[in-house]
């Protein structure tokens, strides 16, 4: 088998604008020893003329669309890196990013690594720097409350994941990376790059600033982890009271018909719903912060 350093794993599902940008930045980079597994998770376009445009080793894989978390287990199942870089269809990458973030992993024996990113706004919104060094070493306290490093940041070693059968969980519509991410907390620390080495799209649509599927999400979390005392002995009261709030609150908004009201009325009761645990977890993550300095 030919093996590669990295292999680069992106779920496809619309956008194949977005993804030809994607890719764009993957054929930039200066390290050169990698493969690309695309992951085509149901969609309607046909990708095929990317074999053409591109002269790096590729895969594309068609699937019946299944979600996030499959389509990047697949890519996992596949892959034959030492390295597993995963990168959204919608992000771009820093042409030194593969360079610098393996030279950090075979210098410190790392088994995954992050590092800082930039938000960009479809809306025009001016663009924003995300500096996550203050993510980094033990994380695992940090991933139930505040761990807000992105999926397109991440090389893992990818022994690690097959070793121990580390998987992006298929039953979770949301919040799948963070579960992805404590499995490897749980063991190991995380290593940072201290460079903005990824864009991070952000549209209208994205998850993580719908209050109503951020209260889902922390009602779900509370819910797997409720009866695991290893976990719950070492988490703040208040975030414990914060994750019973979350599933509280969103039964409640379960019950408000987003048809009788306007739809901005209707986001700002969402808003509020999600204000308390919101501003909970806010604080308890300023003080860990404050801690670890």
């Amino acid at each position: 088998m030919n093996e590669k350093k990295v292999s680069v794993i992106i779920p496809f599902f619309s956008n194949i604008n977005w993804l030809t940008l994607a890719l764009d930045s993957v054929n930039s980079q200066l390290f050169k020893d990698f493969e690309v597994i695309v992951i085509d998770d149901g969609s309607k376009h046909d990708l095929s003329g990317l074999y053409e445009r591109y002269s790096f080793d590729m895969k594309i894989i068609k699937i019946e669309n299944s979600g996030p978390s499959n389509a990047r287990n697949i890519g996992i199942s596949l892959s034959r890196g030492k390295y597993i870089a995963f990168l959204d269809s919608d992000d771009i990458w820093d042409q030194k990013k593969l360079k610098v973030q393996v030279e950090l992993m075979e210098k410190n024996s790392a088994v995954w690594s992050q590092h800082s990113y930039t938000m960009i706004y479809e809306n025009g919104k001016k663009n924003k720097k995300i500096n996550t060094k203050k993510y980094s070493g033990d994380v695992f306290l940090k991933s139930f409350i505040s761990l807000k490093i992105q999926t397109s940041t991440i090389m893992v070693l990818r022994e690690e994941l097959i070793k121990n059968n580390i998987k992006f969980p298929v039953n979770l519509r949301y919040g799948e990376d963070g579960e992805f991410y404590r499995e490897l907390a749980i063991k190991h620390r995380l290593f940072f790059v201290d460079e903005y080495l990824s864009l991070f799209r952000i549209r209208e649509n994205n998850a993580g600033f719908d209050p109503n599927i951020q209260l889902e999400d922390k009602k779900n979390t509370w819910e797997r982890i409720k009866g695991n005392k290893k976990i719950t002995k070492i988490l703040p009261d208040s975030i414990i009271w914060a994750y019973k709030f979350s599933g509280y609150f969103y039964k409640i908004s379960r019950k408000i018909d987003s048809k009788k009201i306007n739809n901005k009325t209707y986001k700002g009761v969402m808003y509020l719903l999600y204000l308390p645990p919101y501003l909970i977890f806010k604080y308890n993550s300023w003080g860990i912060e404050r801690k670890f300095k």
